[in-house]
């Protein structure tokens, strides 16, 4: 991928430029949609997991709108605005440690109260296990068009959807096994261990601002 630095501008090919409007644009509505149900079943449910892997989800709608404005405004240019392209990175990367902050204060204290009021959310189960196909997909599209256009904000939001899918993961072994074995701990635990790569993910694309 071409590096940024401070007095380049990235002239991408106007097909590429296309194609990243597109994948941000269905990162927005997947995420949207998935993002609701999980939240509101994960507050329903008290799961943890399910409220976090929402959250992660917005992440990734509010950094590919982002993005998607980004792009349209290099495809009007014919060139990636350094200055944008930094802009878009921090928002996301910084969105990212934020929500790591917050789970890991959250996830602490129901460990600490050992908080077993949680229930199974099928709706919000199923959407979690149908995201880890949606967000695979869209993480491997924005990452191979991130390397073609030189965008480090596109891949770092390329990240958020492959932490996405990981989460999708935990949420739905997670939940199921709470319900069937009354596990209570591993919801706040798997989200503690989820939160700790988003942080370390968020500090690794901050580094070098």
């Amino acid at each position: 991928m071409q590096p940024l630095d401070a007095h380049s501008s990235i002239e991408p090919d106007e097909h590429d430029l296309r194609r990243a409007i597109r994948w941000s644009v269905a990162s927005v509505v997947w995420t949207a949609i998935a993002s609701s149900i999980a939240i509101v079943g994960g507050v329903v449910a008290h799961t943890m997991l399910l409220v976090v892997f929402g959250a992660v989800g917005a992440l990734d709608g509010a950094g590919s709108t982002v993005l998607a404005l980004h792009f349209r405004h290099a495809l009007q240019h014919e060139r990636i605005s350094e200055r944008r392209e930094r802009q878009a990175l921090v928002a996301i990367a910084a969105g990212m440690a934020l929500i790591a902050i917050a789970t890991t204060v959250q996830s602490v204290q129901r460990l600490i109260s050992e908080n077993h009021d949680t229930h199974f959310s099928i709706i919000g189960t199923a959407v979690a296990a149908a995201s880890i196909v949606a967000l695979s997909v869209l993480a491997a599209g924005k990452a191979r068009i991130a390397a073609r256009i030189g965008s480090r904000a596109l891949l770092a939001d390329s990240h958020v959807s492959a932490m996405g899918a990981v989460l999708a993961i935990c949420t739905s072994m997670g939940t199921i096994a709470t319900h069937a074995f009354d596990w209570w701990w591993l919801d706040p635990i798997a989200s503690l261990l989820v939160a700790f790569v988003a942080l370390g993910v968020s500090l690794w694309h901050l580094r070098d601002l």
